[in-house]
């Protein structure tokens, strides 16, 4: 015993001599880029024809495509998305650029390839500060599907503030705006949690949701919803998080204490977004959480739900349900307000379901 008491702090003095400090990079900021992307915004087409159709992108997380009833899936009915499949286009071979969440949302806000700006890799807001750190994430802490990638150099805590979009891309609400449309990001952002990589950098007039990659959908507490956990490193770590810091809800940049579920308060605030601009062209982008972990359902579309023994699962398609249910009140205020016959909607994922369901 006393060689071991001698021998682990040994070893444990030797990994810092051997880690490198980092040199990692970040997403840069190129002065020269933005300042041309301003200038090239500048001089697109300020007007927009009487005729301009209302595009509204909608943006499931996690959500597989045999999870819905019009590819075939017989647990539960989707009737509103599959609507908007029997009434528009269904691409059933459409690939995703990326297959971890925010380089995917990178690709599709401005229609390029990540590598191309640097985006290929998934940002986290904690990595190892050195070896010693990697070696006890790696070895001795049960990290799981979060499991630390061995990189020579790891992102120091002021440049993982840097990560994010660069801010030199064009992205989709900027070409709408400087044609004339009101645009609007309502959702999930997860494209950078500091200055300047924020939603409201990016030509959106009305800003509502999380920076982060997840946020709670309701108290756990509320009686009217059913929670499931998973023993996960992942799940643990969502769970913790909370509604803290990046995992706020804001609206406009400002904190707010949402009480709705989330899934519910992100179309709300869409279809108040529309009702408001109705006489003008306009651009929602609605990248929504659902039915991304954490694991949180209306426990009215839950107990529903008796055919499915799983917990889990249950919970998983009940927040499916609830995206249904939100996309056909949707649909509902598009008819309502004259809007149906001139308005886009796209529907797609950013990435396919979780394996543990």
């Amino acid at each position: 015993m006393k060689c071991l008491r001698l021998s682990i702090p040994l070893f444990f003095c030797l990994l810092p001599a051997m880690a490198q400090k980092a040199r990692f990079p970040g997403v840069p900021v190129d002065p020269a880029g933005l300042a041309a992307k301003r200038n090239w915004l500048h001089a697109v087409q300020d007007k927009v024809s009487g005729q301009s159709p209302n595009v509204i992108l909608i943006v499931a997380d996690d959500l597989g495509k045999y999870d819905l009833s019009v590819y075939g899936n017989l647990l539960i009915e989707t009737p509103n998305i599959d609507r908007l499949a029997r009434e528009g286009a269904l691409f059933t071979d459409g690939y995703a650029t990326a297959s971890v969440c925010s380089p995917s949302r990178a690709g599709l806000l401005t229609g390029r390839y990540q590598q191309r700006f640097g985006y290929q890799l998934q940002p986290h807001q904690r990595y190892p500060k050195n070896r010693t750190e990697w070696w006890l994430f790696r070895h001795l802490v049960n990290t799981s599907d979060m499991e630390p990638a061995d990189y020579t150099v790891y992102p120091s805590s002021r440049q993982v503030k840097s990560l994010g979009l660069p801010p030199s891309e064009i992205v989709l609400p900027e070409l709408f705006r400087k044609q004339g449309y009101a645009t609007a990001w309502i959702g999930k952002w997860h494209l950078g949690y500091e200055e300047p990589m924020l939603p409201k950098n990016f030509g959106f007039d009305y800003r509502y949701g999380f920076y982060e990659a997840f946020s709670l959908f309701a108290d756990p507490k509320d009686p009217g919803i059913v929670n499931a956990r998973i023993n996960e490193f992942t799940d643990k770590h969502i769970w913790y998080g909370g509604r803290k810091g990046p995992c706020a809800i804001r609206e406009n940049e400002k904190e707010i204490d949402e009480k709705e579920y989330i899934t519910y308060a992100f179309f709300r605030k869409a279809t108040d977004f529309i009702r408001g601009h109705k006489k003008d062209p306009f651009f929602v982008y609605l990248p929504v959480s659902a039915p991304h972990t954490p694991y949180q359902a209306p426990r009215d579309i839950y107990e529903k739900l008796t055919h499915i023994n799983d917990h889990n699962k249950r919970v998983y398609y009940a927040m499916v349900l609830a995206l249904d249910k939100a996309v056909g009140e949707l649909l509902q205020t598009l008819r309502a307000e004259g809007l149906e016959e001139n308005t886009l909607i796209v529907f797609t994922s950013v990435n396919l379901s979780l394996l543990h369901i």
